[in-house]
C-alpha cells in the first residue's frame, strides 16, 4: 500500500485510517517527505548494525528513505511543511 502512495513523490499527505478493529479505526494524516540519499544511507547502515549485519527487506529499506508523521491536524490548519518542521523542532 505504502508503495502506491508514494510512487515517484517527494512528499506525502494523505488520510489513513489506524487501529486494529474496523469500529474503531481512527482517520488520520499520514505526512512525509522524502530524504536525501545522504540520510538514506545513514539510516541504512544504522538499520543494518541493529539488525545484527542481516539485510533488510526491501519494503523496510524503502521506508528508511522517507520522514514519516501521523497528525489529526486538518490540511486546512497546516500544510506538510509546517507539520514536518515542527516535528523537527520537537
Amino acid at each position: 500500500m505504502f508503495a502506491k502512495m508514494i510512487s515517484d513523490s517527494e512528499s506525502i499527505d494523505q488520510q489513513v485510517y489506524i487501529g486494529a478493529e474496523s469500529c474503531n479505526k481512527l482517520k488520520v494524516r499520514l505526512v512525509g517527505n522524502k530524504l536525501s540519499d545522504e540520510i538514506a544511507t545513514k539510516r541504512i547502515k544504522k538499520a543494518l548494525i541493529q539488525n545484527n549485519g542481516e539485510d533488510i527487506d526491501s519494503h523496510n529499506r524503502q521506508l528508511l528513505h522517507w520522514n514519516l508523521m501521523i497528525t489529526n491536524i486538518s490540511k486546512k490548519n497546516l500544510n506538510t511543511s509546517i507539520i514536518t518542521e515542527l516535528y523537527r523542532i520537537r
